[in-house]
């Protein structure tokens, strides 16, 4: 699929405002800073806005500086080694977050907006994410009526400093002086997305200023340099060891580039190979690289052509072993644990005896060694098409072949490196790595061609018109950054959002009836479950009927009840009133409901002798843009295929005998010989009639001789939910834990609404989370899918939901236990080709 946009933007198809399209880079070990000494001006009544991108956690990073004396003359806003945000005067800390700030791979939009004339004490401080105010604080001590702050003092201002140095990215700062104002003033949401609005019609006030960064002079404030203030204010901040290739960086909220990803620690496949954690600087670009360890990028793109570059800066031994290539991110056919450095495609360059290179697929060495020297400066090379399953690896421009001939061409996508499955092609992920004392690499994804400042500043654009290389990318070929990321059929930039095919609701049962709203859409599958109380969920749906439910953690038949779903309606659903098995109404216990929207209830009937699709009949529901549908069946108990209606092969599969007493719900994962048990904790069974031994294909699912278990047991009246990724919306993959407090980072491609996560190498539980019942990142409510048992929190079953997927914080056995191979289930909130961070 070709993803070259025929208009050449850098803004996404349109979809953002042009308004914040370059940031300034501020690399802490620089010691980099924005600083002015205004004029008095009002003390009281201030707003401040700043779009960040954060590079280093777990250590100080200031954001802003008024640098007086008093406790409210002097004002310092950073985030602290918590992670969590906050506001403080000289002795007392008035805010601090509830909510961290964790994400490191795309923008966050922060208001602090000051009136201390409000009578109100909790609003003389009003704090702002993505355009929403924050209303939870660990620390919340009003600062006084009428106090004068030490912002808009003549004293010294500054932005990138205070406790410490800012380390990241910022972008479209704008400082209103007499006015407390919303985040509106500033940005809007756009299909669920927060963007920046043009400022230029504001009235800034005496002290006001605007930031766009869009200057590459540096130094003394002026018109000319980084800190020029364009609200016609004139007041400029001088710029300290901020050099020229910082500034008007091409990483900007309106078009977010792929760094090195700080949340990846080499843990993803085992902990076996994590190593010593990497060292990141300049912006994250820049990677120390210990013995024995690696680093990956923050993006992979499942489709088109693409390009990246690393200078090598540092040289760590004169014998060498630097490695860089492709990783392949752990999938659902993927669920074995991975030796160490296994499942990679690269080079490996070392010079023990004679200098050379092996190109190698996966563990084994392709062609001879190439004998040449790798020093430092030289320029290490990727390019890859997904599309083609081809993969090049290349020095200073010279591409090689898979007989390690210098001929590779991936403009002319002739003599590749590597030729891949689609499997793998679609989940690559960059990485460098080193086996000797420690190499330094810096990367360009198109952010920075002088990889911070060591080369010459260059004009190589991408097929698009966006970036610069030091090489000319191959001819196609582009950067990896969220504007050239393939346009989605579910998206904030389409005609249909995520909330249109998945949601969950909350109530609290008032043993009545009562009608539950703002699912958005009229659900055709629910599954609901009892929070408060540890009482068994339960499923429904369209295809079977009102009232028809079935337990989820049962192998127990289809039950008909008047206290749970007895209406479907177009923004959610109504509940009955009684005190049945599966009640979802019992007064003041409080509940949750998954929804999903298929086809509205109108199903199609495949007769498999008259279609020749299939060999069982069925009858179905289908939605093919989101990649769901309901399936009913009738099983025969002899070997047969049932028709689906989905578009695509499905990779996660829920089915139950509706009618037979003890069988249990069979759930395929994308391995055709296992399956695992939906209403149990059990590892996966190596069932070898289950599935026939045999993939789906895009038109029918197989089924062997009496099922293996349950799912084709002869008579059986079966229901299946049927699920494919959709990039952007939905994901089914596998990963490996790392036992770790900072455990396994999981690529979604999207900012997940909700997860559902299961241990297949031993028994363990499913377990559940989702952003609405936790309402700030990182998610501590986990509900089991197996068990009747109410929700519950434990302090190391945490995972923070990010921009680009999610990243366990504990070592709980479920989600993230060192040994423990996972399958996952997940849907989206917003895609990360828009996705906020989080």
């Amino acid at each position: 699929m070709s993803i070259i946009k025929s208009n050449g933007a850098g803004e996404s198809g349109g979809f953002y405002n042009g308004v914040a399209t370059q940031s300034l880079r501020f690399d802490d070990g620089s010691s980099p800073s924005l600083s002015k000494t205004p004029d008095a001006s009002n003390r009281k009544t201030h707003t401040l806005s700043m779009w960040i991108k954060r590079c280093e956690l777990g250590a100080n990073n200031s954001l802003f500086r008024a640098n007086g004396s008093g406790d409210t003359g002097h004002i310092d806003i950073w985030f602290d080694a918590n992670d969590k945000l906050e506001v403080a005067g000289a002795s007392t800390y008035f805010r601090i977050t509830s909510r961290v700030f964790r994400d490191t791979s795309a923008w966050y939009h922060i208001v602090f907006a000051f009136d201390t004339t409000d009578s109100t004490a909790n609003d003389r401080l009003k704090i702002y994410v993505n355009g929403v105010q924050e209303t939870s604080f660990a620390t919340n001590n009003a600062i006084g009526e009428d106090a004068d702050t030490g912002i808009n003092a003549n004293i010294a201002h500054s932005i990138g400093t205070g406790y410490a140095h800012f380390d990241g990215y910022m972008a479209e700062i704008n400082f209103i002086d007499g006015t407390q104002l919303t985040p509106a003033s500033f940005g809007e949401f756009k299909n669920g997305i927060w963007i920046a609005k043009n400022t230029g019609g504001l009235t800034f006030g005496t002290n006001g200023y605007r930031l766009r960064f869009d200057q590459t002079g540096v130094g003394t404030a002026s018109t000319s340099t980084i800190g020029a203030d364009t609200s016609g204010n004139n007041n400029h901040y001088t710029s300290t060891n901020i050099v020229a290739s910082d500034c008007a960086m091409p990483d900007s909220p309106e078009n977010n580039f792929s760094t090195w990803n700080a949340l990846f620690k080499g843990g993803e496949q085992s902990s076996s190979i994590a190593g010593t954690a990497c060292t990141l600087l300049n912006g994250n670009l820049e990677v120390s690289v210990p013995t024995n360890s690696y680093m990956g990028n923050t993006f992979r793109p499942t489709s088109g052509k693409w390009y990246c570059e690393f200078r090598l800066k540092t040289l760590g031994d004169a014998r060498g072993e630097i490695d860089w290539g492709w990783l392949q991110a752990t999938t659902y056919s993927d669920t074995t644990a991975h030796a160490a450095y296994a499942n990679k495609w690269g080079a490996y360059y070392h010079a023990y005896s004679t200098a050379h290179i092996k190109v190698y697929d996966e563990t084994s060495q392709l062609g001879s060694n190439i004998n040449l020297t790798i020093s430092a400066g030289d320029v290490l090379q990727l390019a890859w098409d997904i599309d083609n399953n081809k993969g090049w690896v290349g020095i200073n421009d010279t591409y090689y072949a898979a007989d390690n001939g210098d001929d590779g061409n991936p403009s002319s996508g002739t003599n590749q490196t590597f030729t891949f499955t689609d499997d793998e092609a679609q989940n690559l992920q960059c990485y460098v790595a080193n086996g000797l004392n420690t190499d330094v690499l810096v990367a360009n994804f198109g952010q920075d061609s002088t990889f911070g400042g060591d080369e010459t500043a260059t004009t190589n654009a991408d097929a698009n018109g966006i970036g610069a290389f030091h090489h000319a990318p191959p001819t196609g070929f582009l950067a990896l950054c969220s504007a050239n990321l393939p346009d989605l059929t579910i998206g904030p930039d389409s005609t249909t959002q995520a909330d249109d095919y998945f949601n969950t609701v909350l109530w609290t049962g008032n043993g009545g009836t009562q009608s539950i709203t703002g699912v958005g859409f009229k659900p055709d599958w629910i599954w609901f479950k009892n929070r408060s109380n540890a009482l068994n969920g339960a499923m429904t749906d369209s295809s079977r009927g009102l009232t028809k439910e079935l337990a989820n953690a049962g192998t127990g038949t289809e039950q008909t009840t008047n206290d749970g779903i007895t209406a479907f309606g177009t923004d959610g659903f109504s509940l009955g009133a009684g005190t049945e098995q599966y009640s979802s109404n019992t007064n003041n216990h409080t509940y949750v409901a998954w929804n999903w929207k298929a086809n509205g209830a109108t199903t199609t009937t495949n007769d498999a002798s008259a279609t020749s699709v299939g060999t069982i009949d069925s009858v179905y529901q289908v939605n093919t843009t989101a990649g769901f549908s309901i399936v009913q069946y009738e099983a025969t108990g002899s070997a047969g295929t049932i028709a689906h209606g989905l578009s695509q092969a499905p990779t996660f599969m829920i089915v139950k005998s509706r009618d037979q007493n003890g069988t249990g719900w069979m759930v395929y994962f994308g391995d055709n010989t296992d399956y695992v048990v939906l209403e149990g904790e059990g590892a996966r069974i190596d069932g070898a009639s289950t599935w026939n031994d045999t993939s789906p294909t895009s038109t029918v699912f197989s089924v062997g001789d009496n099922g293996g278990d349950t799912n084709n047991s002869n008579g059986g009246s079966m229901i299946g939910y049927i699920f494919h990724d959709v990039e952007g919306y939905s994901k089914i993959g596998s990963y490996h834990g790392n036992g770790a407090t900072d455990g396994t980072f999981v690529f979604t491609g999207f900012n997940p609404a909700w997860i559902m996560v299961k241990r297949i190498d031993t028994a363990d539980n499913w377990a559940i989370y989702d952003s609405v019942r936790d309402t700030i990142n990182v998610r501590d409510s986990y509900l089991y899918a197996d068990t009747a048992a109410a929700e519950a929190t434990y302090s190391t079953a945490i995972v923070d939901f990010l921009s680009n997927g999610f990243k366990w914080r504990g070592a709980v056995n479920f989600g993230n236990n060192s040994s423990g191979t996972y399958i996952y289930l997940a849907f989206a909130e917003a895609p990360f080709k828009f996705a906020n961070a989080i």
